[in-house]
Order: C-alpha cells, then sequence, then structure tokens
C-alpha cells in the first residue's frame, strides 16, 4: 500500500497553500512621500473627456446579444 497522507496533512497542505495565495496577491511599491503625494493628487484631479475613451465605455459589449 502507498503512503497517502493523512487528512491532517492534506489540510494542512490546503491552508499553506491558502496563507501563499494571499501573500501572492499582495503588492508593496515603497516611494518617497513627494512622489505618494503626487499620486494622491492624480487620483483626486477629474480625468479630461477623452473621446477614444467615451467610444470604448458605450461600445456593445461581445459577450451580450440584444
Amino acid at each position: 500500500m502507498k503512503n497517502r497522507p493523512s487528512n491532517k496533512a492534506r489540510e494542512q497542505k490546503s491552508d499553506t497553500r491558502i496563507e501563499l495565495n494571499m501573500v501572492l496577491d499582495r503588492t508593496l511599491i515603497a516611494v518617497s512621500p513627494e512622489a505618494y503625494a503626487e499620486f494622491v493628487v492624480q487620483l483626486d484631479t477629474p480625468s479630461k473627456h477623452s473621446e477614444r475613451l467615451s467610444r470604448l465605455m458605450n461600445a456593445p459589449l461581445p459577450w451580450k446579444s440584444d
């Protein structure tokens, strides 16, 4: 009979995989306070009108058939 992991071993392996995925889903980018302040200003600034973006946002959805 082959060595098969116990249920507890399988659960621990699964828990480890979940924890690893949680770590891999996070990214830390370190920037200077000045760069961060500029980034926040850009996020808070309203975007300019863009005809190209407007066409894209109003294009028919390919996965919907009306």
